[in-house]
C-alpha cells in the first residue's frame, strides 16, 4: 500500500472516522483506523461496533503514484502523528507485515500496524424502506429534542429518539420519563410512507456534527430491522437501532387545559435561569395570578437563600401554584426559537406542555414537581 496525501485533507478525515472509535474496547483492533487505499484516493473507517463511519474517498494527487491496498493502525497514535508533520503532502505506506512508514519533508516514522483483515467489515445498507431529509432540518430536529433521551440504562428504547414517518410528516421524539420532546415536519417526500425506527441519541448527536450545512445539503437514511446507514456528503455512518416498544407519547401531550398562559420567551427563560442561582436542585416554583406569573426559589438551611420576580404574561382559565425541576424548563425554552410561548396546565400534580405559539410541530411535555402542603 502506498499513497501521497495532503495532510489537511487527511486531518479532516482523521477526524471524521474516529467519532466511532472503539478506545476503551478490549481488543486492540477496535481501538484502530482502517486505510483503505483506492481509485482515486484514499478511504478511512472507524468501528466501535455499536456504530461505524466512513469517509468518502479523500482524493490524492492522480498525476502521483498510488498502490491500492489496506492497513489497520492505532488511532491516536497515527492522528497525533499527522498533527504533528509539517503542513503539505504525506507519504504512507505499509508492507506485508504490516510495518507502516509515514513521511513528510525529512520526518520519518514507523509504527507496526495489524491484519486489516481482522478489522469489522462495514455493512453497506441499501433498502427501500429509506428517507431523505435535508441537513438542516435533520440537525435543527436533532437539537430541538435530544436533550430529553434517557441516560438510565434500565429502559434502553428511551435512550434514544423515535423517528416515525407518517403520511407526509416526519416526527422525531425523545423522552426520559419526567419530559417529552416532539419536533415534527411536513414534505411531501415522505408521503404514503408509515414506519418508525429509534436511532440512539450518541449516533444522532455524532451526525449532525460531521453534516454539511449547504442550504441544499442532504441526508439519506437506509434502514434496517436493527440498522441505520445515513449518507452524506463527505461519508457515511451506520448505527445499530435500539428494541423495544417507544411509549406512547401521543395521548400524553394531550391535556385538558385549565389554565393558558402565553409569555416572552426569552424573558421565561432568564427568570427561571436566575432562579437556578438560588441552587439548580431548587424546584422552581409558578404562582398565576391573573395576568402576572410569580417565579420563585426557596432554597433550604444551608443554600443560597431564596428568589423571587414577577414575568408579565396572557392569562385564560383558572389562577394555579405549581413547581418544576427548573433544568427541564430551561432545555424546553432554549429548544424553541419563537419570540412568545404557551404553556398550557391541567392542575397542580399534571403536566406542563410548552409550545411556540406559531408553531404546532413543536411541543414539549415536563412533569411537575409536588410542593408541599
Amino acid at each position: 500500500m502506498f499513497i501521497r496525501i495532503d495532510k489537511s485533507a487527511l486531518l479532516d478525515g482523521i477526524a471524521m472516522a474516529m467519532r466511532a472509535v472503539g478506545f476503551r474496547a478490549t481488543q486492540p483492533i477496535m481501538a484502530c483506523l482502517f486505510l483503505e487505499v483506492v481509485n482515486g484516493g484514499v478511504r478511512l473507517t472507524g468501528n466501535n461496533l455499536e456504530m461505524s463511519i466512513q469517509t468518502a474517498v479523500i482524493p490524492d494527487n492522480p498525476s502521483m503514484e498510488r498502490e491500492e491496498g489496506k492497513i489497520a493502525i492505532d488511532a491516536k497514535v497515527f492522528s497525533d502523528i499527522v498533527k504533528n508533520l509539517p503542513a503539505g503532502e504525506i507519504q504512507i505506506s505499509a508492507d506485508q507485515k504490516h510495518l507502516v512508514t509515514i513521511k513528510s519533508s525529512k520526518s520519518e516514522f514507523k509504527i507496526l500496524g495489524n491484519n486489516p483483515d481482522e478489522f469489522p467489515a462495514s455493512d453497506d445498507l441499501k433498502t427501500n424502506t429509506m428517507f431523505a431529509i435535508l441537513n438542516n432540518a435533520l440537525r435543527d430536529m436533532v437539537k430541538g429534542v435530544i436533550f430529553a433521551a434517557s441516560v438510565n440504562a434500565t429502559k434502553p428504547q428511551l435512550g434514544g429518539a423515535l423517528i416515525k414517518i407518517k403520511d407526509g410528516s416526519i416526527e422525531m421524539v425523545a423522552c426520559d420519563g419526567f419530559r417529552i420532546a416532539l419536533n415534527k415536519r411536513l414534505s411531501e417526500d415522505f408521503k404514503n410512507e408509515n414506519y418508525e425506527v429509534i436511532i440512539p441519541a450518541k449516533t444522532l448527536m455524532e451526525i449532525v456534527k460531521m453534516l454539511p450545512s449547504g442550504a441544499e445539503d442532504t441526508l439519506t437514511a437506509h434502514l434496517d430491522i436493527n440498522k441505520a446507514m445515513l449518507e452524506f456528503e463527505g461519508g457515511k455512518m451506520v448505527s445499530r437501532l435500539l428494541e423495544g416498544a417507544y411509549i406512547q407519547y401521543e395521548s400524553m401531550l394531550e391535556i385538558e387545559e385549565k389554565t393558558n398562559i402565553t409569555a416572552n420567551r426569552a424573558d421565561l427563560l432568564a427568570t427561571i435561569d436566575r432562579a437556578t442561582l438560588v441552587g439548580d436542585k431548587v424546584p422552581t416554583k409558578f404562582e398565576i395570578d391573573n395576568d402576572a406569573l410569580f417565579i420563585s426559589a426557596e432554597g433550604s438551611m444551608g443554600s443560597m437563600g431564596n428568589m423571587s420576580e414577577e414575568v408579565p404574561i396572557q392569562h385564560e382559565g383558572d389562577n394555579l401554584k405549581i413547581a418544576f425541576n427548573p433544568r427541564y424548563m430551561l432545555d424546553a425554552l432554549k429548544a424553541i426559537t419563537s419570540e412568545k410561548v404557551r404553556l398550557s396546565f391541567q392542575g397542580s400534580v399534571s403536566p406542563c406542555i410548552i409550545q411556540p405559539v406559531d408553531d404546532e410541530n413543536c411541543k414539549h411535555l415536563v412533569l411537575p414537581l409536588r410542593l408541599p402542603k
